[in-house]
């Protein structure tokens, strides 16, 4: 089955490993492009906060710009969002993860549960855009958290050869965000006729998004990883 890989690239070539190992053909159209920002070391110290918040590998990426600081900070606990922001923080040398079931307001309260460092704020190495939800959670806690911004999500631009090129009838779409989901709508009003598409999505917010899609053309993971994702593909 062709399927399309909308990630940004490096975790969209992950993805597309896997998809063919399970014998799927993966057609990449990435729709953003993670821009890291540098980080104020001075500022950003283990001793000034209690531990760190992490919703998306991407935060990761990120740090792996600056080593040293990287190793400073991986004394502290991570509270990831999910399994896959679980694994690359695991993979950058953070001992103590705390991990969610992939949503920011239950991130939120996980937090409320596991934090035992009230006295120091939380550092939440975030990205733009991004969804208000955990950050609402947190203040309605009466947790306390810095917010700094690791990196921007840019879109991509496709010529409208590309997306022809691209979209053929019967491709299964991949998408991982209620950003990805939107952006791939815009792509879709530059093509005169639309073609008849299978969206894979990774949560329920992720298929509302899409509006008036076919039930039959429309799939949703049971829960927010991409194991859950992939399984719903059908068969090659």
């Amino acid at each position: 089955m062709r399927v399309l890989v909308t990630r940004p690239e490096e975790a969209g070539e992950k993805t597309a490993r896997r998809l063919r190992e399970l014998g799927h053909v993966p057609v990449s159209l990435p729709l953003f492009r993670a821009i890291h920002r540098p980080l104020d070391q001075d500022a950003t110290t283990r001793d000034a906060f209690g531990g760190i918040i992490l919703t998306s590998a991407e935060a990761i990426r990120a740090l792996k710009g600056a080593e040293d600081l990287l190793r400073d900070l991986t004394d502290l606990p991570v509270f990831a969002v999910g399994k896959a922001t679980a694994r690359a923080a695991c993979g950058a040398g953070f001992g103590k993860i705390h991990v969610a079931s992939g949503y920011g307001r239950d991130l939120a309260g996980l937090i409320e549960e596991k934090h035992v460092h009230r006295g120091l704020p939380l550092l939440y190495l975030a990205g733009t855009p991004r969804s208000p939800d955990l950050e609402a959670g947190l203040r309605a806690r009466a947790i306390p958290f810095e917010t700094r911004l690791a990196y921007r999500m840019e879109a991509v631009e496709h010529t409208k050869a590309e997306l022809e090129a691209a979209l053929t009838p019967g491709l299964a779409v991949l998408l991982y965000s209620r950003e990805a989901a939107l952006r791939f709508l815009a792509l879709l009003e530059t093509l005169g006729t639309l073609p008849e598409l299978d969206y894979y999505c990774l949560s329920p917010a992720i298929a509302a998004a899409l509006g008036d899609v076919s039930p039959d053309r429309l799939h949703v993971a049971g829960e927010t990883t991409e194991e859950a994702l992939l399984a719903l593909l059908p068969a090659p």
